[in-house]
């Protein structure tokens, strides 16, 4: 009798853990946790294939940039620009760091996330640091086929 019901108490605690590792938050938080990852390098022609492949991976088909202090670098660009712009920034960046520091909203429905945070970042190009300190971010993702994507940024000025 014993035994039956450590079994069942095990089998029930799995999967519970398991819903709470597999809930729509709970991969939303580690799908940024990757994307502060493979934005946080150091400079220099070497970019590794991994990350390549995962910064892709986070990316919708269409991403809406909205950037409020460079309006030239607003609008909605394609999976392959998106790429482009990250090859890029990983051969002319001298370094770059991402780090999630909050989650301080997140809303989930019909498929779509908004997630509002704070994001630490530092981002030096040569000759100038174009980010540096605490930034309030809002992310759209979108739930689809093969997962959550990417599917709008917000980036606003240093709070």
């Amino acid at each position: 009798m014993k035994r039956t019901l450590g079994i069942i108490v095990a089998v029930v605690v799995l999967v519970l853990a398991g819903m709470w590792w597999f809930s729509d938050r709970q991969v939303l938080g580690r799908r940024m946790e990757g994307l502060m990852e493979v934005m946080t390098f150091n400079g220099g022609a070497n970019v590794r294939v991994m990350d390549a492949l995962s910064f892709s991976r986070m990316m919708g088909n269409e991403v809406m940039l909205d950037l409020p202090q460079r309006p030239e670098r607003t609008g909605e660009f394609s999976r392959d620009e998106m790429e482009e712009a990250y090859l890029s920034l990983r051969r002319n960046a001298k370094s770059s760091r991402f780090e999630l520091v909050a989650i301080e909203a997140m809303e989930i429905r019909d498929g779509r996330a908004l997630v509002r945070a704070r994001v630490e970042a530092m981002l030096e190009m040569p000759g100038i640091r174009l980010l540096d300190g605490e930034y309030p971010v809002d992310f759209t993702w979108t739930d689809g086929a093969d997962g959550w994507r990417l599917s709008g940024l917000r980036w606003e000025e240093k709070l």
